[in-house]
């Protein structure tokens, strides 16, 4: 597996087959240009422009912003629902936690999480391999 960042929370993973994974990618107006890339999946944790930029995908590929469970190419592919403010969502909207099982590892995907995820959230969550978790910037 290949894990690449781009900037932001925008992540390139590959499966040992060549599965591609995008995470959350991001307009130009953040500040750098993310290049077209080609993917099979790519997972939006929310729709704001800092992480829903599907342009720059130059492939076919199955979009998934929603919680539930996907199968692309042998990768399967866990959303789960998470706030993004520490009001309940009630600020900035919800987020979605992708966790992604490829060749024998859990990556989970914090996407922009706003709270510590409670109790019942980290129980759904599971076991997991390789953690992306958003730090620093303004939320």
């Amino acid at each position: 597996m290949q894990i690449r960042w781009y900037g932001h929370s925008c992540f390139l993973i590959t499966s040992e087959n060549g599965v591609r994974v995008l995470t959350d990618p991001y307009g130009s107006h953040i500040g750098y240009e993310l290049p077209q890339i080609s993917a099979d999946a790519v997972t939006i944790s929310h729709d704001h422009s800092d992480h829903n930029n599907i342009s720059v995908v130059k492939s076919n590929t199955m979009i998934i912003r929603s919680v539930g469970e996907y199968c692309v190419k042998g990768v399967r592919i866990i959303g789960i629902e998470t706030d993004h403010d520490a009001s309940g969502g009630k600020i900035r909207g919800k987020n979605i936690m992708f966790i992604y099982e490829m060749d024998d590892m859990r990556i989970l995907h914090c996407g922009d999480l706003g709270v510590i995820p409670n109790e019942e959230t980290i129980a759904k969550i599971g076991h997991i391999d390789v953690m992306m978790v958003p730090i620093g910037a303004i939320y």
